[in-house]
């Protein structure tokens, strides 16, 4: 049975679950959260998170794609070592300064405090035992190479996360699809899809 795909945002997030349960309820369709855009990653990792809260079955997997997982005013630089917005803060086609007004528009500045929330910044999540497994790919040359830092969170909850980096190449490459990496990028979301979509179909 082929999974469901679909890209949550910030305002449907709410509406794509009750979507999904709909949908489930007819037919047991399992589901795979995923997108490729600058903040949408971050709610296919709230999506995954908040199912797991609300008891929602059916999520076999998550592909998060050069995720935005934390805030940038909260992320724990004491724990984690990866200071990528501030290596990369002028980084081509996306920037430290686009990255913060991104984020913006999510969480203005107004609300900050609220980026230290799970639905806002999973990485900050409490517990994150419990999840799908994960796709995590990362641009090192990006304000966003914090996924990094995300799949060591998720691993040592016990939640199985393959992690990939392609080293100095800067967030959205996979859009010059003449890069070898590009294609690898690519292949790797349709390898772990079947992947998670076998594992299912073995149980």
């Amino acid at each position: 049975m082929q999974a469901e795909r679909c890209n949550p945002g910030r305002e449907s997030r709410n509406d794509r679950c009750r979507w999904w349960q709909r949908r489930r309820k007819s037919r047991q369709i399992p589901f795979i959260p995923r997108s490729s855009l600058v903040l949408t990653n971050l709610q296919a990792a709230v999506l995954a998170l908040k199912a797991r809260d609300e008891g929602l079955t059916g999520i076999i997997g998550q592909v998060l794609n050069i995720p935005a997982t934390c805030h940038p005013a909260h992320f724990p630089a004491e724990k984690y070592e990866y200071g990528s917005f501030a290596q990369n803060k002028n980084a081509t086609l996306v920037d430290a300064p686009k990255m913060l007004w991104f984020w913006e528009q999510y969480i203005p500045s107004t609300e900050q405090e609220k980026g230290k929330e799970a639905y806002a910044s999973p990485l900050l999540a409490d517990d994150l035992s419990g999840l799908p497994p994960a796709l995590i790919q990362v641009a090192g040359y990006d304000p966003l190479r914090e996924g990094l830092a995300y799949g060591e969170a998720l691993e040592a909850a016990g939640v199985k996360a393959r992690v990939e980096a392609f080293k100095g190449l800067p967030h959205g490459f996979v859009f010059f699809t003449h890069l070898k990496e590009a294609r690898e990028y690519i292949q790797n979301v349709v390898d772990f899809v079947n992947d998670v979509q076998k594992q299912v179909g073995s149980r």
